[in-house]
């Protein structure tokens, strides 16, 4: 077995973070929930990104953020990092785009929501440790966007195939 791929494991986060979108039933938080497409790579294209997705927010954006292996005998052991990216946005500032506002959920509430679902969770696949969280961080504020990304950690082992 070659174990899960990455796109695997991005589609069951994403899968398992539906019930966040406000299109579910009951309707969740997120009006954007989808696979980050580099968007925050250069102050530029941070600029268009925050035009773009303005009126798109509460969003989260998901990344594979690398791996790690350790091969032992033909086991492999990979430890797999999916990163998050948390964007909320209010014309009343960034402290109502942080902490939420009567009009928006805020950062601070997508997050906590976002790891409540995850932290622990074996995404519906077999032979997967469950996601761990390791950090939150702070990555883009300006006068009406809050941008902080998350990151968790999965592991993973199977053997190594010798045919190829």
């Amino acid at each position: 077995m070659a174990g899960y791929s990455i796109k695997d494991v991005e589609d069951a986060i994403l899968r398992v973070l539906e019930p966040l979108k406000i299109t579910a039933d009951p309707p969740g938080i997120l009006r954007t929930l989808k696979t980050y497409q580099g968007e925050l790579e250069k102050k530029e294209e941070m600029d268009h990104l925050i035009e773009q997705i303005k009126g798109t927010t509460p969003a989260v954006f998901t990344i594979y953020a690398g791996s790690k292996s350790e091969t032992v005998n033909l086991q492999i052991r990979e430890t797999m990092f999916y990163g998050l990216i948390v964007v909320d946005e209010s014309l009343r500032g960034t402290e109502a785009a942080r902490r939420g506002s009567t009009t928006n959920p805020g950062a601070y509430e997508v997050i906590s929501q976002v790891k409540d679902i995850l932290e622990n969770n074996m995404l519906g696949l077999e032979d997967i440790l469950p996601l761990e969280w390791q950090s939150t961080d702070p990555l883009h504020f300006d006068s009406s966007i809050a941008v902080y990304t998350l990151l968790f950690m999965t592991e993973q082992t199977y053997v190594k195939d010798v045919t190829r």
